[in-house]
């Protein structure tokens, strides 16, 4: 009998780690995502230019997200990061609609956060979704899943509207629209 209750324990224990471990590897998948989604924003910070006097009135590079509870940890290594000469500043969002208080630069919206953009380009603010529709809608970059892999595409005209220059490479790299 005591042999019996020992080997129900550990069968009972083998599963519970199998379990656990399958939740955890199913969890990685977003973690990941996200990952290379902040990625993904940081070179976006690094290959547009802003128009000069949006950012010679602040000292820092104001990055603001809606929705970041989804990046986790991710986002926390690009606080503090340089881009164009400036440091980046991490603003969480509640809605798209707080961009212009916080003096943000660059604003992405997750899934099914205020899925709409500013209503349409903004001098100065880079809009960047992961939404079906997101471009029409008035966002610059949208970042879709191509064949398991996170790839862009990014609304020119907007970009320029918004006073943003895009630089070739990137725009060599976009899912052309």
């Amino acid at each position: 009998m005591a042999f019996l209750k020992k080997r129900i324990k550990a069968i009972a224990g083998a599963l519970l780690a199998a379990v656990a471990w399958a939740l955890a590897a199913h969890a990685e998948a977003p973690v990941l995502e996200y990952q290379v989604k902040a990625s993904y924003l940081y070179n976006f910070a690094r290959f547009i230019t802003w128009p000069e006097d949006v950012v010679a009135r602040q000292g820092n590079f104001n990055l603001c997200i809606v929705g970041a509870e989804r990046f986790g940890s991710a986002l926390d290594a690009l606080a503090g990061e340089r881009v164009n000469g400036q440091t980046i500043a991490l603003h969480r969002l509640e809605q798209a609609g707080q961009a212009r208080a916080n003096r943000c630069h660059l604003l992405f919206i997750a899934s099914g956060r205020d899925g709409t953009a500013t209503g349409g380009p903004e001098r100065g603010l880079l809009t960047i979704g992961e939404t079906p529709g997101f471009l029409e809608r008035g966002g610059i970059i949208n970042l879709v899943e191509v064949n398991g892999r996170i790839r862009f595409e990014i609304r020119q005209p907007a970009a320029r509207q918004a006073g943003l220059v895009v630089s070739s490479q990137l725009l060599g790299l976009a899912i052309q629209r």
